[in-house]
């Protein structure tokens, strides 16, 4: 890769982290949209993906709403349609993620699993004293 498509991203994730896996592959896409957090007004969010075990672990651990810093490449691809008419686009392939800041889903989510945790961890010391 040369220096010239590679780049860095902060932002805000937007939408909901969706992994799809592609018939016949053993590849799974991760795909996500990101704002910038210096984007003026009414900007567009910009579409990112990870491949493989990157984007699955990316989908378990973030949420939209988490505020990312991205490090990615671009890719340009070309495909051609049932129809016959090429398509082409840049994709925005994440190489490294790191979360600046939980989101509220985030943040919700990890205090609902911290409060089940406790209650089963509750729950164990009940049935060990009840059976001593």
């Amino acid at each position: 890769m040369s220096a010239s498509n590679n780049g860095s991203l902060n932002g805000r994730i937007v939408s909901d982290i969706t992994t799809r896996y592609p018939d016949n592959t053993r590849i799974s896409v991760t795909e996500f949209r990101v704002i910038p957090s210096d984007a003026p007004e009414g900007s567009s969010a910009i579409p990112v993906t990870c491949y493989n075990g990157y984007g699955e672990n990316l989908a378990q651990w973030r949420n939209q709403g988490d505020l990312v810093s991205l490090r990615y490449h671009v890719v340009y691809k070309t495909w051609q349609t049932e129809e016959g008419e090429y398509r082409s686009k840049y994709e925005l392939v994440v190489d490294e993620c790191y979360c600046l800041a939980l989101g509220k889903i985030s943040a919700e989510k990890r205090a609902y699993e911290l409060v089940s945790e406790q209650e089963v961890k509750s729950t164990t010391k009940v049935k060990k004293s009840v059976a001593a």
